[in-house]
C-alpha cells in the first residue's frame, strides 16, 4: 500500500529526531515540501526545504550526493545558494559536489546535461570533462534501464550521429529511442520521435526488442495506446491527427481497443483531445461543398465553420484565411472569433501578409478580385494593382504558367511590365513562358488559344492542305490522355486562361504566339486572313518514345483528329 505524503512527512520527521547527524531525514522531507511550505522539527525549529537541504550538507557534507543535486533542482537559472561553508554555488558547481559525493550518482548526471549547450564541457572533481551527451551516458551507465536517459541521449544525436555506451555498444538516434521502449513499453514520446524519423512507406518499419517490426502508422498506433491506458487521453490529439493524415481516401484504422475509424473521425477526436487548430482545419478540407461534420460535443460545423473555429484555436495558418476566402461569395464577409468581419479580399491580404507557402496562390486570387485601376494594401506599406499582383505570383514561383498567362490577358498589343527579376516583357513573351511551362500541353494549348480567337463559322487550313473547323480545332486541343469529362474540363479551364473577346486583336495574337510554340517544327497553319504560322516546335528524335509520339501526332494530322480512327491506325 503506497505511502502519503503525510505519512512520508512525519516519517522524515521521526528519522531526523532518530539521527540528527545524518542528512538523509532532511533530504526526505525536503522532497515532499511544496515551495514555500515548511515543517516543525521535533525540537521546534521551522524549516523549508532549501534549509533542510543546507542542513544535510552540513550534517555530512561528504555524504550528501543527494542533497546537493535536489538543491540544484530547486534553484532557478541564474540563481546561487549560499552554503554554511560560505561558498555560493550555481547549479552547474551543485550538480558537480553531488558527483563528487557520489560518483555513481545517475540522477545527477541526468539532471546536469541540459544545462550544458552544444559541446560545452565541465570538469569534475576527479579530472573528467564530460559534455552533455556524455552525461547522459554515464547516467545510462548508472541506471542501465532508464527510458528517460536513453530518450534524451537519442535527441541529441545527429542523423549521422552515434554514441558508444559503457556496455561497449554503440548506437545511433533511432536504436537510443528503442532502447527507451525496452526499458518502459508504455513510453510514448519513443515511439513519437520513432514515428518522425521514419518513412511515410508501410514498409519503413522499426524493428522493437520484443521482436515487434512498426512502421509509421503502427508507431502512432502504439502512441494512442500509451495515451489510453495511462489515461492522459487528453493529451494525445497529434497521434490521432497524423494517423489521420496517413489513411487515403476510404481508408479505415482499427485501434487497440476495437474501434475502427477513418480520416474524418480520427481528426474528430483530435479535435477532442486538444489538437484543435491544424486538426479542424485538415477536417475541412476533406469536407464537400454543403457537407458537415458533428463534432463529439454535438456541434454540426460546414466547411466555412471548421475553418472559423481553427483561427479560434490560435491556428493563424494563412491557408487557413485563403481557403476561408475561396468559400466565401463576392460580397460575403465572415465574423471571427476576434471581432474581425473579413470579405475575400481581406482574407487573402491577411494570408499573404503571414507569409504562406503558396503565395503565387493568394497573389492570383487576389489579383483575379480587382477591376482595371484597383490598388490593395498589404503588408510592409505595398499598394499593389491587379498587374503587380500578378508580377508578385510569378516572382514567387516562376514556374506558374497561369499567373503568366493572366498578366499577358492584362497588356495590350505592344505594352510591356517588368518583372521582379528585371526583365521587361512583353504579351507575347509572357504567353511563351505560359507555353514552354507546359511542354507536354503545348498542342492542346495552342488550338485552346486558336479556339478561343477564331469566329466559329471560320475554318483554317493545314500545310498539308487539310481544312480544320471550329469542331476540329476544338477536338485538336482535348487531350488523348485523360478521360472524355476530365479532357472537357481541360480545354475549358485552357480557354478561359485566353479569356479574351473572340475576334479581338489580342486574341490572334496570343493564338499565333501558341501556335508557334504548339506546332510541330516545319508544320504550318494558315489563318482566315491569310497569315501563316509555322511551329518551331521540335519533335523527339531520341528514343523509341519521340518516335512513336511523333507517329501518333501525325497520325492525327492526316485524319482530322478523329479519335477512333488514331486508335485504329495504331492498331
Amino acid at each position: 500500500m503506497p505511502i502519503s505524503s503525510m505519512e512520508g512527512k512525519q516519517s522524515a520527521l521521526y528519522d531526523i529526531h532518530c539521527n540528527s547527524r545524518s542528512g538523509a531525514g532532511y533530504v526526505m522531507l525536503a522532497s515532499l515540501l511544496a515551495r514555500g511550505e515548511t515543517a516543525q522539527l521535533h525540537d521546534g525549529q521551522v524549516m523549508n526545504g532549501r534549509q533542510m537541504l543546507m542542513e544535510a550538507i552540513r550534517c555530512d557534507p561528504e555524504n550528501a550526493s543527494d542533497a546537493y543535486h535536489v538543491l540544484a533542482d530547486g534553484l532557478a537559472t541564474g540563481e546561487t545558494a549560499k552554503l554554511d561553508d560560505g561558498r555560493e554555488l550555481d547549479r552547474k558547481q551543485l550538480y558537480v559536489e553531488a558527483i563528487r559525493c557520489d560518483p555513481n550518482n545517475g540522477e545527477a548526471y541526468y539532471r546536469f546535461a541540459p544545462l550544458l549547450a552544444g559541446d560545452e564541457k565541465v570538469q569534475l572533481h576527479d579530472g573528467r570533462e564530460l559534455s552533455q551527451k556524455q552525461l547522459l551516458v554515464e547516467a545510462i551507465r548508472c541506471y542501465p534501464d532508464d527510458c528517460f536517459a536513453f530518450f534524451d541521449l537519442g535527441g541529441k544525436m545527429g542523423l549521422d550521429g552515434t554514441v558508444r555506451l559503457h556496455d561497449g555498444r554503440e548506437l545511433d538516434e533511432e536504436q537510443l529511442y528503442v532502447e527507451a521502449i525496452r526499458c518502459d513499453p508504455d513510453f510514448r514520446p519513443a515511439y513519437s520521435s520513432l514515428a518522425l524519423m521514419i518513412g511515410d512507406d508501410e514498409n519503413d518499419t522499426v524493428r522493437l526488442h520484443d521482436g515487434r517490426e512498426l512502421n509509421k502508422r503502427q508507431l502512432y498506433l502504439e502512441m494512442i495506446r500509451c495515451d489510453d491506458e495511462s489515461g492522459d487521453d487528453d493529451e494525445c490529439g497529434d497521434a490521432f491527427y497524423h494517423l489521420a493524415s496517413s489513411l487515403a481516401e476510404g481508408e479505415t484504422v482499427e485501434l487497440h481497443d476495437g474501434r475502427v475509424m477513418d480520416e474524418k473521425q480520427l481528426l474528430v477526436e483530435a479535435v477532442q483531445r486538444g489538437y484543435g487548430g491544424v486538426a479542424l482545419s485538415s477536417l475541412a478540407t476533406l469536407l464537400a461543398a454543403g457537407e458537415t461534420v458533428q463534432l463529439r460535443n454535438g456541434r454540426v460545423l460546414d466547411k466555412k465553420q471548421l475553418y472559423v473555429e481553427a483561427l479560434r484555436y490560435g491556428f493563424e495558418d494563412p491557408d487557413v484565411f485563403f481557403h476561408l476566402g475561396l468559400l466565401l461569395a463576392p460580397g460575403e464577409t465572415v465574423h471571427l472569433h476576434d471581432g474581425r468581419e473579413l470579405d475575400k479580399k481581406q482574407l487573402y491580404v491577411e494570408a499573404l501578409c503571414n507569409d504562406p507557402d503558396d503565395a503565387a496562390t493568394c497573389y492570383k486570387a487576389l489579383g483575379d478580385l480587382l477591376v482595371p485601376g484597383e490598388k490593395v494594401h498589404l503588408d510592409q506599406g505595398r499598394e499593389l494593382d491587379q498587374k503587380q499582383l500578378y508580377v508578385e505570383a510569378i516572382h514567387s514561383n516562376c514556374t506558374d504558367s497561369e499567373a503568366y498567362s493572366k498578366l499577358a490577358n492584362l497588356l495590350a498589343p505592344g505594352e510591356t511590365v517588368q518583372l521582379l527579376d528585371g526583365r521587361v516583357v512583353n504579351q507575347q513573351q509572357l504567353l511563351s513562358h505560359f507555353i514552354r511551362d507546359k511542354p507536354a500541353r503545348k498542342r492542346q494549348i495552342a488550338f485552346s488559344a486558336l479556339a478561343n480567337w477564331l469566329d466559329p463559322d471560320k475554318s483554317v487550313t493545314m500545310g498539308d492542305g487539310r481544312t480544320l473547323s471550329m469542331e476540329h480545332v476544338q477536338q485538336e486541343a482535348l487531350p488523348r490522355d485523360l478521360d472524355p469529362r476530365a479532357a472537357v474540363m481541360f480545354l475549358r479551364n485552357l480557354m478561359a486562361l485566353f479569356d479574351e473577346e473572340p475576334g479581338s486583336a489580342k486574341a490572334k495574337a496570343m493564338a499565333i504566339e501558341a501556335l508557334r510554340q504548339g506546332l510541330d517544327f516545319g508544320e504550318t497553319m494558315r489563318l482566315p486572313d491569310g497569315t501563316v504560322v509555322e511551329g518551331l516546335q521540335k519533335v523527339p528524335a531520341d528514343g523509341d518514345g519521340g518516335k512513336e509520339e511523333a507517329s501518333s501526332a501525325n497520325k492525327r494530322a492526316r485524319i482530322g483528329g478523329d479519335d477512333a480512327a488514331v486508335e485504329a491506325a495504331e492498331d
